[in-house]
């Protein structure tokens, strides 16, 4: 605070000039963040990497995934296979690079539709209330009763073996979680006056819940997807592991720790080198989710 001399001579002081306020865009904000969280940035670069790997698979894998070799089985790291080789004689970089793709690809299509069933009935649970309410909720809530893990094995074991049966058994079991999100958030959103004002001017109810309630619901759904991608990579792997998924030659990284599970004693790399693959992808996708949430929490984004 300065001061100055007044004609009588008297001392007066000056206040300050307000201090401007600084407004940012989502991606400055999440700029900022990313400097300030160092663990952020090392998730991201490890889930770019995986992602790298699952696109350029072809390109940057040295060997053929499927190509049997019997006279090059259980090598061990180094030399032309730079990990190893499992009892099959296949190249196991060329097979986890491989396993990122069908791994994240799966794990994606469990996620969206999670998220579209949640969606549907979460929003249409939210928006009309009442009896409809209670019924999707309460339908909700008896998935909820049921261990998750164990609903999506029974779920799987009726299908039949196969990748696409792990799929729709994970996605059967996932979706509770996002409904009851979405409702609570339409919810707090169709109290807003802009609803009341859409509505006065003639909006129909899939109007109103389309364009003006779900795009503000939308975020915390991203956050919460972001978080589980990896839990749900780690639960697909444990249902090949146990058979019930991806089958036989397809590289799959559970599938391929429980093949290397029997030669762990003597040729670790077998079942190591798939197992430090799925560390790496629920590691990556951890942190980035982590970190996704703090970009965008309103409260972060003042300081």
């Amino acid at each position: 605070m300065s001061t100055r001399e007044t004609p009588a001579g008297e001392i007066a002081h000056i206040a300050p000039p307000p201090k401007k306020v600084v407004q940012r865009s989502l991606w400055q904000n999440a700029w900022r963040s990313l400097r300030r969280n160092p663990l952020a940035i090392a998730g991201f670069a490890l889930l770019g990497f995986v992602i790298a790997m699952a696109i350029f698979a072809p390109w940057v894998a040295p060997h053929d995934p499927l190509e049997v070799k019997l006279e090059d089985k259980l090598l061990p790291p180094g030399g032309q296979y730079l990990l190893g080789t499992d009892d099959m004689g296949r190249d196991l970089l060329s097979r986890c690079i491989y396993g990122f793709r069908i791994s994240l690809r799966a794990a994606t299509v469990v996620l969206a539709l999670a998220c579209l069933i949640g969606i549907c009935l979460g929003g249409t649970a939210g928006y009309l209330g009442g009896k409809i309410d209670n019924l999707l909720m309460r339908m909700t809530d008896m998935f909820l009763a049921f261990p998750g893990y164990i609903l999506a094995l029974a779920i799987a074991g009726a299908l039949g073996p196969s990748m696409t049966n792990a799929i729709i058994s994970v996605a059967a079991v996932w979706w509770p979680w996002y409904a009851r999100l979405i409702r609570g958030q339409v919810l707090a959103v169709r109290q807003n006056l802009y609803i009341d004002a859409a509505r006065s001017i003639g909006a129909g109810h899939i109007r109103i819940l389309v364009r003006h309630i779900l795009p503000n619901c939308i975020t915390p759904l991203l956050v919460l997807a972001t978080m589980d991608l990896g839990i749900v990579i780690l639960v697909l792997a444990n249902l090949s592991f146990l058979g019930l998924g991806a089958q036989p030659p397809e590289p799959e990284l559970g599938y391929m720790i429980a093949r290397g599970r029997l030669y762990f004693m003597n040729q670790w790399w077998v079942a190591t080198v798939p197992g430090v693959a799925i560390f790496i992808m629920a590691l990556g996708t951890n942190l980035v989710g982590d970190a996704w949430r703090d970009i965008l929490d309103p409260r972060t984004q003042s300081r």
